[in-house]
């Protein structure tokens, strides 16, 4: 593995002229409408080369991209995790307030339902933009905007626009699901989920 600076960092046309063959260029002038995109081989080597650095043999190159590739699954179940902390007090929020309007209205049977749905949202993990008690397209809508962080993210939205808990189940483990799969917590997320999804499904 050789180390080298980009020529192509600025990643503009004039940084470019002379150039225009470089992935990185090509990439920069693609996503400006002056050329056609990248494939997804050539989206992997600029992960290397377009930080500084090159791999010179097939085998340095393909282990530069599975490298890409398990950093690019990392981050984004890093970011659903993230995601689904900062989820919880806005869904507390939430929950309180319809909780209050019921009590307000003195309707005993929303003051149960609301109260349980409370502590039920809280009690369940919530994972991604779309996974989780009370937390989702209750938020988001149902158009994928915004779109899922990987599969288990996708899983969870497919599941809140059919409600069946058994194709949550199928979604979490198919490999072709079209996200990326999920790091260590969205796959701890898919273990914890899938006996409750599942005994529901059951019943549906």
């Amino acid at each position: 593995m050789t180390r080298r600076f980009s020529t192509c960092r600025s990643a503009t046309r004039a940084a470019c002229r002379g150039h225009r063959t470089a992935p990185a260029c090509q990439f920069a002038q693609g996503a400006n409408g002056g050329g056609g995109g990248l494939s997804q081989q050539q989206q992997l080597e600029i992960n290397t080369t377009d930080f500084g650095f090159s791999f010179s043999t097939p085998f340095q190159r393909g282990f530069g991209s599975a490298l890409s590739y398990v950093g690019r699954i990392l981050a984004h179940d890093l970011a659903p995790t993230a995601v689904g902390i900062l989820a919880k007090p806005i869904v507390l929020a939430q929950d309180l307030w319809d909780l209050g309007q019921s009590v307000w209205a003195l309707d005993p049977t929303s003051i149960a339902r609301n109260a349980l749905g409370t502590v039920l949202d809280q009690a369940i993990p919530t994972y991604g933009f779309y996974g989780g008690g009370g937390w989702g397209t209750r938020q988001f809508g149902n158009i994928g905007i915004p779109g899922p962080l990987n599969s288990v993210d996708w899983a969870s939205l497919s599941h809140d626009i059919s409600f069946r808990h058994l194709q949550w189940v199928r979604n979490v483990w198919a490999p072709t699901v079209p996200s990326l799969p999920p790091g260590p917590f969205g796959f701890a997320y898919g273990i914890i989920g899938t006996p409750p999804f599942a005994l529901a499904g059951a019943f549906q």
